[in-house]
Order: structure tokens, then C-alpha cells, then sequence
């Protein structure tokens, strides 16, 4: 729903930045997370960086849809 007012950057953009939060994740810690977990990377993404430009429903979306496409190649 809201991806599609996204532009391909700006996904990208945020993409990356759910990715840099990975690196104290193993892919085993990430695989075998809750939600809630998980979720941790989308709040620490907000508290850390000025979105102004993106909605935090905007952001939540592109992290599931990012979340999903997460695999052991995010890890190495």
C-alpha cells in the first residue's frame, strides 16, 4: 500500500539501513526471532535516523517486506 508512493532510492535507502543493524545478528539469531525481535531493527531504525520524508507506516512496510527477503547471504 504505501511502498508504491516509494520511490525505488528511497526502499533501497531504507534497505540498507535495516541491513547495517544486522551485523550484531547471526543469521541463526534472526531465523529463529519473534516479531517482537525483529521489530527491534524497524524501532532502532527509527530512534536513529530522520525519516522525515517517509512515514513510520511508510518505514514498517518496507522493513516486513524487507524482513521476509532477509537469508543466510545478509550474514556473511
Amino acid at each position: 500500500m504505501y511502498m508504491e508512493q516509494l520511490k525505488d532510492y528511497q526502499i533501497e535507502s531504507l534497505c540498507d539501513r535495516f541491513a547495517e543493524e544486522l551485523t550484531n545478528w547471526s543469521y541463526e539469531e534472526w531465523k529463529y526471532s519473534g516479531t517482537e525481535d525483529k521489530e527491534e531493527i524497524f524501532q532502532a531504525v527509527m530512534d536513529d535516523f530522520d525519516f522525515g520524508m517517509f512515514s513510520e507506516e511508510e518505514i514498517y512496510e518496507v522493513f516486513w517486506d524487507w524482513a521476509y527477503k532477509v537469508d543466510e547471504s545478509y550474514f556473511n
